[in-house]
């Protein structure tokens, strides 16, 4: 993760809704599988209840989290994050993603190798 002072070079955009454990176990993989990324972590969720008001403060205080009173749907939670993110790409997803092994460094790094890409996107395997 990257300091506050440095322009990251992805923003990774979270859309979570009512379901603190996933959300939590999806912010994990982020954290142990990006390695030496420089990113910044948003996290949208939509009708925040506190135990992810909870787990964000306690667990991942350096990500920026937007909470949301009302279901305000998967594309208002998006466009919450892209007003806030900074970096070069975006990675979108959903709070039930957890990445696996370096798989997402190999999909950073075809993106990053070609410029011509203007969307990329992992193969999805259910849990």
């Amino acid at each position: 993760m990257i300091t506050a002072k440095r322009k990251p070079e992805l923003s990774i955009l979270v859309c979570s809704y009512k379901n603190p454990s996933i959300l939590e176990l999806c912010l994990n993989s982020f954290q142990e599988n990006l390695g030496e990324v420089n990113y910044e972590l948003i996290v949208a969720d939509g009708e925040t209840e506190e135990p992810t008001y909870d787990l964000m403060r306690e667990k991942f205080p350096r990500a920026t989290f937007i909470p949301n009173q009302n279901n305000v749907g998967f594309c208002g939670l998006v466009n919450q994050c892209l007003r806030v993110a900074r970096g070069d790409y975006f990675f979108i997803v959903n709070s039930d993603i957890i990445l696996k092994d370096r798989t997402f460094l190999k999909l950073f790094d075809y993106i990053r190798q070609h410029p011509e890409a203007g969307i990329a996107g992992p193969k999805l395997i259910n849990f």
